[in-house]
């Protein structure tokens, strides 16, 4: 018999992290127009391409987690993506930026202790 916190709060773990990468993806997308001023620095992707591709991989990536499908892969990546969105998107000229900068960075951590430990299917 498994206890709890070995049985669900994996689980719950995931679906937490998907949902918030999943939320994310949606709310990009749903303000498409506002999503591509993020990228017009970017200058080696048109902006709207960055903004199709980070999309894609927030919901692809929320998603997978949800389901528990390729975690271990998934969350190392979507880690790399935090981890080279927060370094080359960020504006470091405000004050807020390194709040933000430091919450991504405890989601990335926490994306990496879901690689870790997290199984990769529903079951265990």
């Amino acid at each position: 018999m498994h206890r709890w916190i070995d049985c669900y709060a994996p689980l719950f773990g995931r679906i937490l992290m998907g949902g918030f990468f999943l939320w994310q993806g949606i709310q990009a997308t749903l303000n498409f127009a506002n999503t591509t001023l993020v990228f017009n620095n970017v200058l080696w992707v048109p902006a709207d391409v960055a903004a199709v591709i980070v999309i894609a991989i927030e919901v692809g990536g929320g998603i997978c987690l949800i389901v528990g499908s390729r975690v271990r892969l998934v969350a190392i990546l979507l880690a790399m993506f935090m981890l080279l969105t927060s370094t080359f998107l960020l504006d470091y000229s405000y004050g807020p930026a390194l709040a933000l900068f430091m919450s991504n960075m405890a989601i990335a951590g926490g994306l990496l202790c879901i690689a870790s430990a997290a199984p990769s299917s529903w079951k265990r």
